[in-house]
């Protein structure tokens, strides 16, 4: 789950710091709860970015490259 850091901390269990608009990543449920209760995550998790498909078209003027024969 990611959520938005609302109030800058160091994470106890990475080290790591996470400043305000920091995104916060894990799914431990549990360490979610504290930080939220500790006021420095917000309460609703990001959106999750919607990933378009690519489409590949053929391209019918590409052409392979021939393989190249040794010089001897």
């Amino acid at each position: 789950m990611k959520l938005r850091v609302i109030k800058a901390f160091i994470d106890r269990h990475t080290g790591k710091p996470y400043n305000p608009g920091y995104v916060y990543e894990t799914d431990d449920m549990e360490r979610i709860k504290q930080l939220q209760e500790a006021g420095y995550l917000e309460r609703v998790p990001l959106p999750l970015p919607e990933i378009e498909q690519a489409v590949i078209v053929p391209d019918e003027d590409a052409r392979l490259p021939k393989k190249r024969q040794k010089k001897k």
